[in-house]
């Protein structure tokens, strides 16, 4: 017989107490929406993350293993296109919340 098993014998008696019902809609509290500040500090993180993926995107496409691979297949490499793809979209998505976010009236 193991220890474990003594101790486990014993647990199973511990009565355990009920959990509450959960509620079928949960509401929130209206001072806990996002404030659009907090949008527009998300949106402009957002933003600069888009220029730095875009600047590494662009320099990684003028590397070497860049150029090699350019000349056999005649595109850069996955990498490099996949940063600037993704530097683009960060660019254009947090530029857009950030210039032409929700404002409040």
């Amino acid at each position: 017989m193991y220890p474990d098993e003594h101790y486990t014998a014993h647990l199973a008696l511990i009565p355990v107490p009920a959990l509450p019902a959960v509620p079928a809609r949960l509401h929130f509290h209206p001072n806990l929406n996002f404030s659009p500040s907090m949008n527009k500090i998300t949106s402009l993180a957002l933003f600069v993350a888009g220029i730095v993926l875009l600047v590494f995107g662009l320099q990684s496409s003028d590397s070497a293993a860049s150029s090699v691979s350019e000349a056999f297949t005649g595109a850069p490499t996955d990498k490099s296109i996949w940063l600037i793809v993704l530097g683009v979209i960060g660019l254009l998505s947090g530029g857009a919340g950030f210039f032409l976010g929700s404002r409040k009236s």
